[in-house]
């Protein structure tokens, strides 16, 4: 992934339907990359275009009660000055 970011890709980059790589890391319950991508700016209000969610909208929705819902939900928390 940094390689990629190295080479200008961003990101936020959408690879299909507003799935950013965070939606994808959420989806796949991949907390590692969720921390990466949200340690080098990934927007966590970013909405896809499939149920229009965000990343935290879907870790409620398929990953209710891991360990990315509760991080996101606090990053999500403290971003929004909570």
């Amino acid at each position: 992934m940094a390689r990629l970011l190295a080479l200008g890709a961003s990101v936020d980059g959408a690879v299909h339907l507003g799935l950013t790589g965070l939606h994808l890391a959420v989806i796949r319950r991949r907390l590692d990359v969720a921390r990466w991508l949200i340690e080098h700016g990934a927007n966590l209000t970013a909405r896809d275009q499939i149920h229009d969610r965000t990343p935290l909208g879907w870790a409620e929705g398929s990953a209710r009660g891991t360990p990315i819902e509760s991080y996101l939900r606090a990053i999500s928390h403290n971003a929004s000055g909570g």
